[in-house]
C-alpha cells in the first residue's frame, strides 16, 4: 500500500515544467530553513524518549534528502554549463555535506530502536520534502485539477497510513 500511494501521487501529480537553475538567494534561503527544520529535529529526536526520538530523527533524514533532491538539481544545472562553475559554487558542498548529514541521521534512526520505530516518518517525509523544493522553489507545476488533487491527497494519506500500519504491525509483532 506504500507504493500504491505513492505510484498514485506521482501518476496524477504529473510534475512538469520549471526552472531548470534557481536564483542561488532563494536555493540558498530554502536550503538553510530546510537544513534548520533538520537540526531542530535531530536536536530535539536524540533528547526524547527512546518511542519518539527515532521517528524524528527519520522525520529528519527525510527532509535532508529532500534538501539534497533540491541541492542535485541545481547542481546539474551548474554541471551542465561547465564543471568548473559546479566546483567554484556553494551548491555542490551544500549536497555533500546535507548529504552526509541526511546519510548519519538515517544510520542513527535506524540503529537507535527497531526500524518500525523510524522508517514511517522517513517513508513518508522523504518524498514530501523532494516534491516540495521542485513545486516551489523549481517552479514546478503539479496537476491541479480537482479530480488529481483529490488523487493526490488520497495516495499521500494512503503512503502515510500504510507506512504507520507496517509500525504499529511491527511494534505489536515484538
Amino acid at each position: 500500500m506504500v507504493v500504491a500511494g505513492l505510484a498514485a501521487f506521482l501518476v496524477t501529480a504529473r510534475p512538469a515544467g520549471g526552472k531548470v537553475a534557481l536564483d542561488a538567494d532563494v536555493l540558498a534561503w530554502a536550503s538553510t530553513a530546510g537544513a534548520a527544520v533538520v537540526g531542530l529535529l535531530s536536536l530535539i529526536g536524540w533528547r526524547w524518549p527512546h518511542d519518539h526520538g527515532p521517528a524524528l530523527l527519520g522525520s529528519a533524514a527525510g527532509i535532508g534528502y529532500g534538501i539534497v533532491a533540491g541541492l542535485l538539481k541545481q547542481c546539474s544545472a551548474l554541471a551542465h554549463n561547465r564543471i568548473g562553475t559546479l566546483l567554484a559554487d556553494w551548491p555542490l558542498y551544500a549536497l555533500i555535506a546535507m548529504g552526509a548529514a541526511s546519510i548519519v541521521l538515517n544510520q542513527i534512526a535506524s540503529r537507535a530502536e527497531p526500524l518500525a520505530h523510524s522508517m514511517p516518518a522517513l517513508t513518508v517525509t522523504d518524498p514530501a520534502a523532494s516534491v516540495a523544493p521542485g513545486a516551489v522553489a523549481f517552479q514546478e507545476a503539479l496537476a491541479a485539477t480537482p479530480v488529481a488533487l483529490t488523487i493526490q491527497i488520497l495516495g499521500f494519506a494512503t503512503m502515510a497510513a500504510a507506512a504507520a500500519d507496517l509500525a504499529r504491525r511491527t511494534k505489536a509483532a515484538q
